[in-house]
């Protein structure tokens, strides 16, 4: 039979309780709702002076919302009290972060009609307390066996063990873990599993934990582990995939490019990369698409302590080449690193070839001179091949261009003038088109009126 139309009488009781129930009055709504003509479930609008109209809630949501566990148990003591209106109350309170209210909630056998409710978020209950960090709900959803919606996502594919992820909620991800049908293998819709979004957050625990429901298996992520970590400078994460699985330590990354000794010198860790050398399988001579080992990208970036912690170990080859014949000497030669020059060349524990050369017939001192660098070229003169002698001041390119021939053409006035001089480079010497040195220097404008000047001040001395 039909409920009877509501009297004043009734409409005034309820809105009392639920004004009661808003404001945490346990005392008022212990004696209204005692009052068996009181319908505990009807919906009401009760202004919130902090807040403005919360909504057309009922007393139970009211409570719920605003954390008044005793007013919640109070209420809960009506059998003819309904917990699943729109929106459940289960779901306010997970949604406000009220945990122990939810619990309460989670006791009642009444409450499993609204446990799938999503709200405007897309979101539900069991959504709200694991990403609200409410691991003690989590742990009573699957103990109780309400697992049919822990792998349902919200908005954006985020599941539970996402949402949990992402905010670092250890306990959580432990007990969504604990749920027997929990999907390891989804992704949001960024394509990023919680292993991935645990790594680029740098939660630590949440990731061993989500390493050992995965085991030694693919983890399904969309770049390696060990990357991921390195890219996000987490040092303990490091450590922590070193130890759990060294043999992923020279995975390439999504583009198959780089391995994690490349993103760590990349990012001038010293650090990672002294976690990296620890271990005994990282090949450290592993080369990028341009073939480029990762004491190359140091040299090329100038970073002369990345340089010379990997020049510590033994196992790095200081004349590895990439496609382009380069060799570590050549690309910090030709930027002017200095820095990384001097320790590739102080090296104790192998010999560097200086008088290597590159597809176009470039030694490192033919880039530097191209480049004006003369402290680059200072520091190369004074150094010895693997053959023994020195650096060739007039050694010539592919089309016989010496190195003064380069500065001078380039216009570096400081690094040709120095050739010329305290080098002793010869000034006769021609390149394939019978263009000597000298003819080079006079016939830049810079370098010419560098020469002119100073020829007039020794005439007036």
């Amino acid at each position: 039979m039909a409920n009877p139309a509501p009297t004043r009488r009734n409409r005034q009781l309820a809105l009392n309780l639920s004004r009661a129930a808003q404001n945490g009055d346990v005392a008022e709504v212990e004696k209204i709702s005692a009052m068996p003509e009181v319908d505990v479930n009807m919906a009401t609008t009760v202004a919130n002076s902090g807040a403005g109209v919360l909504g057309t809630w009922n007393a139970l949501q009211r409570a719920a919302h605003g954390g008044h566990m005793a007013v919640v148990k109070a209420l809960l003591l009506r059998p003819d009290l309904e917990l699943s209106p729109n929106p459940p109350a289960l779901l306010l309170a997970a949604r406000s972060g009220h945990g122990k209210v939810a619990e309460a909630l989670l006791d009642d056998p009444r409450v499993d009609d609204g446990l799938e409710t999503r709200d405007e978020r897309g979101l539900n209950a069991l959504m709200y307390a694991a990403e609200n960090g409410l691991w003690k709900v989590i742990k009573k959803y699957v103990e109780t066996g309400r697992t049919g919606g822990i792998n349902e996502a919200g908005r954006g594919g985020a599941t539970p063990l996402l949402l949990a992820v992402r905010k670092g909620h250890t306990k959580v991800v432990l007990e969504i873990l604990k749920a027997n049908n929990v999907d390891l293998a989804v992704k949001d819709r960024n394509g990023s599993s919680a292993l991935t979004v645990a790594l680029r957050k740098g939660h630590a625990p949440v990731v061993a934990l989500l390493q050992t429901a995965y085991g030694s298996e693919d983890v399904n992520t969309t770049e390696p582990p060990l990357v991921s970590a390195v890219k996000t400078g987490s040092l303990p994460l490091v450590q922590q995939l070193l130890e759990w699985a060294p043999k992923k330590v020279n995975d390439k990354d999504r583009e198959g490019e780089r391995s994690a000794i490349h993103w760590a010198v990349e990012a001038s860790d010293e650090k990672i990369i002294a976690e990296l050398l620890k271990c005994p399988v990282t090949d450290v001579n592993s080369s990028d698409k341009m073939g480029r080992s990762a004491l190359m990208v140091a040299a090329d970036k100038g970073y002369a302590k990345m340089a010379c912690c990997l020049l510590n170990d033994s196992r790095v080859n200081v004349n590895h080449a990439d496609v382009m014949n380069k060799t570590a000497l050549m690309l910090s030669s030709a930027q002017g690193h200095v820095g990384v020059v001097v320790y590739l060349l102080q090296s104790k524990t192998r010999v560097i070839d200086v008088d290597a050369t590159d597809i176009h017939g470039d030694t490192a001192f033919l880039m530097a001179a191209r480049n004006g660098h003369r402290e680059a070229m200072k520091v190369l003169l004074n150094s010895r091949s693997s053959s023994g002698s020195g650096v060739k001041v007039n050694r010539g390119d592919f089309f016989g261009k010496t190195a003064l021939h380069l500065a001078s053409e380039r216009g570096h006035v400081a690094a040709a003038r120095w050739l010329a001089g305290k080098a002793g480079a010869d000034l006769a010497k021609r390149d394939c088109s019978g263009q000597t040195a000298r003819e080079a220097m006079l016939n830049n404008p810079a370098v010419r009126e560098s020469l002119t000047r100073t020829a007039l001040a020794r005439q007036r001395s």
